[in-house]
């Protein structure tokens, strides 16, 4: 084929062709046409376009070129693509230009509203989210409730702006997503740049039967602790502890953290998580070698709690059986609920008792107590065969004291709970307890019963005898001490007296090297002032710089997490969130916002949405 083919010589300069010579820079025509008010009869405004006058239909809005600006062309549009107004007159023709016109000038003024309207969507979602609601709330109640106060308070055109809002159920759940990833980001960033962190963790299931994973992280910044829930993950199979620090692990990778950083991880004591070989700590172990792990320290009270001699036993038995037999039937619970308004009771219903809601026992016995009169007299009229238990004095009594110590550990067990809490402070709450239990049962031995006011009361208006029941009452006691010394088997140790206050006397026997630094420290009178003023936290945060390495060692004893109150709270939030109408819905997003509190920066995420309005 080469030889058909005309080669160009090395050095023959190239000839520029005809075409290429007079071909044009520009697309548009050389002439450009004007648009001309008589147009108006086929139908046409003008519209500038690339520096151009060009014809804009007014019937279907298109925009034809320049070079289109003449009667002919403008009539055969006119005739083909609107045959049934071509002898339309220019009259109707005018109308229409009037409409596009005003039409706009709608779209030109609410172009500047998108981003103050995008703003408030942020906004209305973020609340939605807080409140824990349905994300339908905001087109089906908030939008209208709003639209009906600015136009009572602003008048009608006020409240047109409100339509500019996007509130609808998609749109609400992209908003709290985008909200949930700022925070996150924000999160983790600040996580990185802390030198040490430590976890809080359990598993649940929650009223959609999926097996829910929360994970609450405590960390340093600013100066200060910070609380936040890490994660909330769904377990998609089963609940081991290998499959629950898979989960954990691959989150800690995945998001840059660094393990060697964990200084503590606080659980409850299900196998999964204590295991001794395939528990959770035992692999987090593996991991973070130098993390403290603590069983959490509400359900080592709880489970002190349930520990019950068996006569009192019995008595909480007969209780929960005469609390079922009337409140959980209808046709008893009504019946009873009259007897007791006739009697003039303060309450006319009992109180289930529930297992998992251990702190539900002494509501149930306070109640059945201040309703014993009531319950006897029902259960004698439906002839049951525990009537004669509430005649009965000695019982009554036992009901009576079960009642006050349950009041008293439930106490303990609210002042255990709330944020910020630190392993020092619930040993100390515990030890005071403990003493307590002595100093109650040295009391009881000298006939002293104030310390129990139900049973102080009934003794007092019963004429029964103390005797009959301080023996078993100085028994309980007995063994409920002893139930603290196993689960709490810390609570005479030392060694963090120098964390809980360095300022006390003998408490840098075991510190070794840093015990110059503790002296340094306790030997200024203004430190102590401010040991006084601070929190324990902010106290070391603040002597950090001239007390670096006993600063260092006491904020990595007092970051680890003394409960899992922060993951309990979390799970009751779920609750409410996962209602009937949303028990599919994947709420990890709205758990984040709603229980963070780090602020979404809603000015980046309004920037983001506007160069990318369809993310």
């Amino acid at each position: 084929m080469d030889r058909f083919l005309k080669r160009k010589k090395p050095d023959e300069p190239a000839i520029e062709t005809s075409d290429k010579k007079n071909q044009k820079t520009n697309s548009w025509p050389s002439k450009t046409r004007r648009y001309e008010a008589a147009y108006i009869k086929y139908g046409f405004t003008c519209v500038t376009k690339n520096g151009h006058e060009c014809p804009k239909c007014v019937l279907c809005s298109e925009i034809l070129s320049n070079e289109c600006l003449k009667p002919s062309k403008l009539q055969r549009h006119l005739n083909q693509k609107h045959p049934a107004e071509a002898e339309k007159p220019i009259d109707f023709f005018k109308r229409k230009e009037e409409h596009l016109n005003r039409q706009s000038a709608t779209f030109v003024r609410q172009a500047t509203v998108p981003e103050r309207a995008l703003r408030a969507s942020f906004l209305a979602s973020f609340h939605i989210a807080r409140a824990k609601k349905p994300h339908t709330i905001g087109e089906d109640l908030i939008l209208p409730a709003t639209k009906d106060i600015v136009k009572e308070l602003l008048g009608e055109d006020a409240a047109k702006k409100i339509d500019a809002v996007p509130l609808s159920d998609n749109t609400v759940s992209r908003r709290i997503g985008d909200m949930a990833e700022d925070v996150s980001a924000q999160l983790l960033d600040q996580v990185r740049a802390s030198e040490c962190f430590a976890l809080q963790l359990d598993e649940s299931t929650d009223v959609a039967n999926a097996a829910e994973l929360l994970v609450y992280i405590r960390f340093i910044s600013q100066e200060m602790f910070v609380e936040e829930l890490l994660f909330c993950k769904e377990l998609e199979s089963r609940t081991t502890g290998k499959e629950i620090f898979q989960v954990v692990d691959e989150y800690i990778d995945s998001n840059g953290l660094d393990w060697n950083r964990c200084v503590g991880v606080c659980t409850d004591g299900a196998a999964a998580m204590t295991g001794k070989n395939s528990g959770v700590t035992a692999l987090i172990k593996q991991k973070a070698p130098n993390a403290a792990f603590t069983h959490c320290m509400l359900h080592r009270e709880a489970l002190v709690a349930k520990r019950l001699d068996d006569e009192l036993n019995l008595v909480l038995q007969d209780i929960i059986h005469v609390v079922n037999f009337i409140k959980a039937r209808p046709l008893k619970h009504r019946p009873f609920a009259l007897l007791c308004k006739e009697m003039g009771a303060r309450f006319d219903g009992l109180l289930l008792h529930s297992n998992v809601r251990w702190l539900s026992r002494e509501a149930v016995l306070n109640r059945v107590y201040e309703l014993r009169r009531e319950i006897a007299e029902f259960l004698l009229s439906e002839k049951h065969q525990l009537a004669d238990r509430f005649k009965n004095v000695a019982w009554i009594l036992k009901l009576a004291y079960m009642a006050d110590i349950f009041c008293h550990l439930n106490v303990l067990n609210h002042s255990m709970q709330g944020r910020d809490t630190y392993i020092v402070h619930m040993q100390d709450k515990v030890r005071a307890f403990s003493l307590k239990i002595t100093l109650w049962s040295s009391k009881l031995k000298e006939g002293i019963t104030e310390m129990f006011p139900l049973l102080h009361q009934e003794l007092l208006s019963s004429g029964g005898e103390l005797d009959t029941i301080s023996p078993l009452i100085q028994s309980h006691l007995e063994h409920l001490q002893g139930y603290f010394r196993e689960y709490f088997p810390d609570l005479d140790s030392t060694q963090l007296n120098w964390a809980r206050n360095p300022f006390a006397p003998d408490v840098g026997s075991c510190l070794d090297l840093k015990s110059q630094e503790l002296i340094e420290m306790t030997s200024s009178w203004d430190l102590k002032m401010k040991f006084e003023s601070l929190s324990l936290s902010n106290y070391w945060m603040y002597v950090r710089n001239d007390f670096p390495i006993l600063a260092e060692s006491a904020l990595k004893c007092l970051l680890p997490f003394a409960t899992t109150y922060l993951c309990e709270s979390g799970f009751s939030a779920l609750k409410v969130l996962k209602t009937k109408h949303r028990a599919c819905l994947n709420v990890e997003s709205d758990m984040r916002v709603a229980l963070t509190d780090i602020k979404p920066r809603l000015d980046k995420l309004c920037r983001s949405h506007q160069a990318h309005p369809s993310h």
